[in-house]
């Protein structure tokens, strides 16, 4: 089970997360800075969610001591304000994604999924001296994730919030990066992809 730390200074926070990642996912909280540093210290997590503005210190440090610690934790940054220096920040330390709260549930879910999915093609890449998860977005890697479970393009724009015409351009650039023509082979393709994981 992937293991998952999220940070955060407000406790509504931390329990909609925990409830909404709980049952699929380790999921530990924690409500500073200073008390996350202190546990991943002894704990490496598949995923560090912080806010960016926690009482003691600043989620940006947190990101930086984290992926000094451990540089396969793959950090997602939330916060309540948009500003572009923030998210510039965030990305500058190696932070994955960045969401502005509030964030809806299943974008917050799919791109746990996204980021877990690059992950476990990162180790495959590793191991063949191939660099699959190099080829792809975390947002063309969420596209192959649905096609392989059967979803039509309709039903992937609605997941990943989206319109159709999004996720055909997304296939159309799928397509040759998988070396396939069309959906069935990428699908048979994707799939031999997850069976190696």
């Amino acid at each position: 089970m992937s293991s998952i730390l999220v940070v955060d200074d407000e406790n509504s926070i931390l329990e909609s997360l925990n409830i909404l990642l709980g049952d699929k996912y380790d999921v530990t909280t924690c409500d500073s800075g200073l008390k996350a540093l202190e546990i991943t210290e002894k704990t490496n997590f598949d995923i560090v969610i912080s806010d960016v503005q926690l009482g003691d210190i600043n989620g940006n440090e947190v990101l930086q001591k984290v992926k000094e610690r451990c540089k396969e934790t793959e950090v997602i940054m939330i916060s309540a304000y948009p500003k572009k220096e923030y998210i510039f920040d965030a990305g500058k330390h190696g932070a994955c994604d960045y969401l502005v709260k509030p964030y809806d549930k299943d974008e917050m879910l799919n791109l746990i999924e996204s980021v877990l999915e690059r992950k476990k093609l990162n180790k495959i890449s590793s191991i063949s001296n191939e660099p699959v998860a190099d080829k792809y977005t975390a947002a063309e890697l969420q596209v192959m994730r649905l096609l392989a479970e059967d979803k039509s393009n309709k039903e992937i724009a609605g997941i990943i919030n989206k319109d159709e015409t999004y996720v055909k351009n997304a296939l159309r650039v799928i397509y040759p990066k998988l070396g396939v023509k069309n959906r069935t082979e990428a699908k048979i393709k994707i799939l031999t992809i997850l069976r190696e994981l």
